[in-house]
């Protein structure tokens, strides 16, 4: 059953996108936000809207590969961390700001830990469950204000896509369904 998220994407997401992936980092304290271990829930197939702030939505992904626990793609030099890594197709559009989405989102059924919360803000966290119908809204107002825009319509799988760009390590751990 494909899944659709929201991500909040972050000062990494340069990292991320240039190696087509979103990355949430792993507690080493044990005690990983919820917003960050949804990522390891994400299967190939599901549909992410990405967003940054201050930016809006700019892109769109679809997961072609659940990575699992992987070591950490920041660049720092004593980032030993470990990462939760799901591969991804990137989809470019021309930002659309909080101001040309939030109304017509807030009408939509969403999830209890989803991205916009009563108040009309976007909730702060990670990876969100984002509910099908929130995901057409957006697809919608995507398709009418750029209608020539390359955007996931359906899931795509690894072996029909070229992803340039360095690829995962190889010791990730694979995250069981």
């Amino acid at each position: 059953m494909v899944q659709y998220w929201w991500v909040n994407q972050t000062d990494m997401h340069e990292v991320e996108r240039y190696k087509g992936i979103v990355a949430a980092r792993i507690s080493e304290s044990g005690i990983t936000h919820w917003g960050r271990e949804n990522v390891s829930k994400m299967n190939a197939g599901d549909f992410i809207i990405c967003y940054r702030s201050k930016i809006g939505i700019d892109r769109a992904a679809c997961v072609i590969k659940k990575c699992g626990i992987c070591p950490a793609p920041w660049n720092y030099t004593d980032d030993k961390g470990k990462a939760y890594i799901a591969k991804v197709k990137y989809f470019i559009i021309n930002p659309i700001p909080k101001s040309e989405f939030l109304s017509e989102i807030q009408g939509c059924a969403s999830h209890p830990k989803g991205p916009i919360i009563p108040n009309g803000n976007i909730r702060y966290a990670y990876a969100m469950k984002l509910e099908k119908d929130e995901f057409d809204v957006i697809t919608e107002i995507v398709k009418k204000s750029q209608p020539n825009a390359e955007w996931p319509s359906n899931g795509l799988k690894e072996d029909k896509i070229s992803i340039p760009g360095p690829t995962i390590s190889a010791h990730c751990v694979e995250i069981a369904d």
